[in-house]
């Protein structure tokens, strides 16, 4: 059933470290609670992760990400 549903891309922070993540989810909220729960999991000291920008994965967009 999860493949069913849609990709985002989500870009977030924990501490200092900027990460982007791809996964399938119902909606863009879902989306944001997954890569929260996450971000806790992978963190050591269980730091909720800054969510930066949550969008849906159009494969019919050119993505570019530049960071400064």
């Amino acid at each position: 059933m999860l493949s069913y549903y849609p990709k985002f891309i989500c870009c977030y922070r924990v501490e200092d470290q900027v990460t982007a993540m791809i996964l399938r989810a119902p909606n863009k909220d879902t989306a944001e609670l997954y890569v929260q729960l996450h971000s806790m999991e992978e963190s050591s000291s269980l730091n909720i992760a800054t969510i930066l920008d949550v969008s849906e994965c159009n494969p019919n967009h050119h993505i570019s990400l530049e960071i400064h």
